[in-house]
């Protein structure tokens, strides 16, 4: 199965001369031009998605702060008829507004704005069935080598049984989503494949951790799709393409998370031994004793309690991600030079203090050299 989605977005007009504030607490002298021309000033509304099973609408936000007093005074309309708010939740990087639903269908969300007049956005549906009972391996990218992306997939499958595949393309200007789609196709192993378009701004590049940096796609993105694609999946696993999940015992990162429906993993940089081109996942090697651990990354469950719960990048909100952590089980291996290096230069090789990984090794060759001899 393959296919490809959109988002149902909503852009304020320029002529509104409306324009999203950044978070209070910055210090807004300090916010430089480069800053402010990555964020995101002007999305009202991510995706519109009709779920069903909920009885809702629901409208996925990036965080609205001076713009609230828009939807605050908003009118609702669904294929016409007036649409009834039931609750409005505030995440730390978005917002969700449910509309009361009790129709198996709905095509049209009216949004009328005060002084800006009646927007009409197609109500998205949700797809759970494509997903249903996969595992599922998930990520956002913006212009990573095709190559990447296939062994990245490859690896997933081999290791943990991963058999389907969603991957965002956060507005890639190397390839078209038909290419993406048709690269994902290539990989053995997986029966479901999909590629979801979101044209949108990621946030300011290389801004200091925190809530406050400006950053609302990434983690709205990874509960809409959980919401709108995988509600009935086996699990998800969210992983970047520079990050390779090792397994170090028989278990799979999936069937771990089937315990309490949710796991987290410690990560480490890894190193090629040169600056070879092209580089690939497998000429990662080398790591630095002196490196610090890189934030964890997890697998869940969406059926379950805690995969229920709002998904942040490297755990659950406002919930200890060293409550689900299994690190005698697993780690993460961050390929430094997997990157476009489009945030910051991050590229760096191997040092004469650097050790060589033998569990990677084996790993990688395991992987990869399996491919060669059947490829």
């Amino acid at each position: 199965m393959i296919a490809r989605y959109t988002l149902s977005c909503l852009d304020l007009p320029s002529a509104s001369g409306l324009l999203r504030d950044y978070p209070r607490r910055v210090d807004h002298k300090a916010i430089t031009d480069d800053v402010w021309r990555h964020y995101d000033r002007s999305t009202l509304v991510y995706d519109v998605v009709h779920l069903a099973g909920a009885g809702v609408v629901r409208l996925y936000l990036p965080r609205m702060l001076n713009l609230g007093v828009l939807l605050a005074n908003a009118g609702f309309a669904l294929d016409g008829r007036p649409g009834k708010p039931l609750r409005h939740r505030v995440y730390r990087r978005f917002e969700t507004m449910d509309l009361r639903c009790s129709t198996a269908n709905v095509r049209t969300l009216g949004l009328i704005l005060p002084q800006l007049g009646r927007f009409d956005l197609p109500v998205s549906t949700t797809s759970e069935k494509m997903f249903s009972g996969r595992r599922v391996i998930y990520t956002l990218l913006h212009n990573e080598n095709l190559e990447w992306v296939q062994d990245w997939m490859l690896f997933h499958n081999r290791m943990h049984g991963a058999d389907a595949a969603l991957i965002a393309d956060n507005g890639s200007s190397s390839y078209t989503s038909e290419q993406l789609l048709h690269a994902l196709q290539a990989v053995q192993g997986y029966d479901a494949t999909a590629v979801l378009s979101v044209p949108l701004p990621w946030g300011p590049r290389g801004r200091g951790r925190g809530v406050d940096d400006g950053k609302f796609l990434q983690t709205t993105l990874l509960n809409l799709t959980r919401d709108r694609f995988f509600g009935t999946a086996c699990g998800v696993l969210n992983l970047d393409v520079d990050e390779i999940l090792l397994r170090r015992r028989e278990q799979s990162a999936f069937d771990k998370a089937g315990r309490l429906g949710f796991v987290t993993f410690p990560g480490e940089w890894r190193y090629p031994a040169d600056d070879k081109r092209p580089v690939r996942h497998r000429d990662h090697r080398f790591f630095d004793p002196a490196d610090k651990p890189c934030a964890t990354k997890y697998c869940y469950r969406p059926r379950s309690f805690f995969g229920r719960m709002c998904l942040s990048v490297h755990g659950l909100e406002r919930v200890n991600r060293k409550l689900f952590l299994a690190a005698r089980d697993f780690v993460f291996l961050h390929c430094r030079n997997i990157s476009t290096s489009w945030k910051y230069d991050r590229l760096k090789v191997a040092s004469p203090r650097m050790q060589p990984d033998s569990e990677a090794a084996k790993a990688f060759d395991s992987v990869f050299d399996e491919r060669r001899s059947h490829g």
